[in-house]
């Protein structure tokens, strides 16, 4: 596992506004990072693996899919492809949206990107990590109430500056692990490359997104760090009256 750089502490308002931006963007290195040459980006051969129609998905590797071709022949999609596939239908769903740069969004358009954007993210997965040791003790209401401010806290953050979403991106390996998987990816904006990982897990027979790692930074980790601060110091109840803050003071 790649480490992480150790962040010194924020006060809550800044990890709120700008923490949560980074956890739904995956992209805050790319406005400020250290200028470079733009490569030519690209992305990596993956091999096609192809059977005939004798042999039935029962037969076929563990977590590869079918899917219906033309003749006498099937397609199995691996997952690592599943993943490929999956984010650059997001990537460019995305960028489809976006249009041309300066563009103004109507509420509508907002809200499409917002869903396009984070709809990869398992919050649930998310929030387990963000809470630790604490996500046990809370009641089934309270885990709840918990997932629902954290997720909607990242989907406001994560259209706040959308041209970032503009990068060109490459997928440099993915790597998965029976039900788990680890993306590496580099984002070219405006001459600036910023490294940027995923990791995902499999759930409901689908890929999701539980952190990001901006330059080997953990987002979920920086979260559990600070979160922890706040209950230690104030409580559950005084962390979740802090999300509800920022919510009602950041309304769409």
């Amino acid at each position: 596992m790649r480490g992480c750089h150790k962040l010194g502490d924020k006060v809550f308002g800044q990890l709120i506004s700008i923490g949560f931006l980074t956890l739904s963007l995956g992209f805050m290195n790319l406005l400020n990072g250290q200028k470079s040459k733009l490569a030519d980006p690209g992305i990596e051969n993956y091999c096609k693996v192809r059977c005939m129609a004798s042999i039935t998905p029962k037969e076929a590797t563990p977590g590869c899919i079918f899917l219906a071709d033309s003749g006498s022949t099937q397609s199995i999609l691996t997952p690592e492809e599943e993943i490929l596939n999956m984010m650059k239908s997001r990537d460019a769903a995305i960028k489809a949206v976006l249009g041309k740069e300066s563009t103004s969004y109507t509420k509508e358009q907002k809200k499409q990107l917002k869903e396009l954007i984070n709809k990869i993210i398992d919050f649930e997965e998310m929030s387990k990590i963000a809470l630790d040791k604490y996500w046990t003790s809370l009641s089934k209401a309270e885990k709840s109430e918990f997932i629902s401010a954290f997720a909607e806290l990242v989907k406001r953050s994560s259209i706040k500056k959308l041209d970032i979403f503009r990068a060109v991106i490459e997928y440099k390996e993915i790597k998965v692990d029976d039900g788990s998987a680890f993306v590496h990816t580099v984002a070219f904006y405006k001459r600036t490359k910023t490294d940027v990982d995923y990791k995902f897990h499999r759930k409901n027979n689908k890929w999701f997104v539980t952190d990001f790692l901006i330059d080997e930074v953990s987002t979920a980790e920086s979260y559990k760090r600070s979160f922890r601060k706040i209950i230690r110091k104030y409580s559950f109840k005084g962390l979740m009256e802090r999300l509800k803050k920022k919510l009602r003071e950041d309304m769409d």
